[in-house]
């Protein structure tokens, strides 16, 4: 065996020494970004950061964990999404919490799940009415004003024992009002109840996502103060002849709802071509 003069060998790169050392191995199934911001989710759970302290630069977090500046600002970004921490331009990154709010996430792998529910969850009737739309309801579902609907207020629930999800408001065409009476007691949506009640033919749906902010008496409902921001989700159900049978608008509280999919390259997505996988 040859040995090493020593001033070779004290010229050798230095691996990065402390909680750094071993992030690559210990996360090789994973991209660096998620090993990293892991191993700082990790930190913030143990007490390493205390709630209102400054993180180490990128620089810094770079050097101590051996990778590029790039992978750390992802992770970073993942932690800051989960509300671990904030990070400003000039103030540097605080620690807001040290461990994520607790909230619903949906994750989807193919696309006939596209912005439908868990099965375990359900909608919960809270009053249904018949009204008219005014102007600016009439522009949300998309009709003429002076028309009748029915009106149904409902929350969904996660699970037999989990939290609200969302406040969702349908609106169906009268002669369906009868299905306010079906809803909830399966995982079935309001378009799918509304085929089977009535012989309708839903053959095309439409989905919006807008950023919104909760009004007191839905904010009151979801225990979040009012005015919170909201991701809203709004889905006109169109039948026969063209004519709108259902539309549906789902509130869901932002520090509550995590919407998350993922599609392969080359799908091709055609909107509104069929109901399924989306549901009210």
């Amino acid at each position: 065996m040859t040995a090493v003069p020593a001033s070779r060998a004290a010229a050798r790169p230095r691996r990065p020494t402390g909680e750094g050392s071993g992030l690559a191995t210990a996360g090789a199934a994973l991209p660096r970004y998620r090993t990293l911001a892991d191993r700082l989710r990790t930190d913030l759970r143990r007490g390493h950061f205390k709630v209102g302290a400054r993180l180490p630069g990128e620089i810094a977090l770079s050097a101590q964990f051996g990778v590029s500046r790039h992978t750390v600002r992802e992770a970073l970004r993942r932690l800051e999404a989960d509300g671990l921490i904030e990070r400003r331009r000039r103030l540097g990154t605080r620690v807001r919490a040290s461990a994520p709010a607790e909230r619903y996430v949906q994750t989807l792998s193919a696309l006939d799940g596209l912005l439908q529910y868990p099965e375990e969850s359900r909608l919960h009737v809270v009053d249904c009415r018949a009204i008219r739309a005014g102007a600016r309801l009439a522009r949300l579902l998309g009709v003429t004003v002076g028309s009748r609907w029915q009106r149904i207020r409902a929350l969904r629930i996660a699970g037999p024992e989990g939290g609200v999800l969302c406040s969702t408001v349908v609106y169906v065409l009268p002669d369906y009002a009868a299905v306010a009476a079906h809803i909830g007691r399966d995982a079935s949506p309001v378009y799918a109840l509304i085929e089977r009640l009535f012989a309708e033919h839903v053959a095309q749906v439409q989905v919006q996502l807008r950023a919104s902010c909760l009004a007191g008496p839905v904010a009151r409902t979801l225990s979040v103060p009012t005015g919170s921001p909201s991701l809203d989700v709004v889905r006109r159900f169109y039948g026969r002849a063209g004519r709108v049978v259902e539309v549906s608008v789902a509130s869901h509280p932002a520090e509550r709802f995590t919407y998350s999919f993922e599609v392969q390259r080359g799908l091709t997505m055609s909107h509104g071509a069929s109901p399924a996988g989306v549901s009210s």
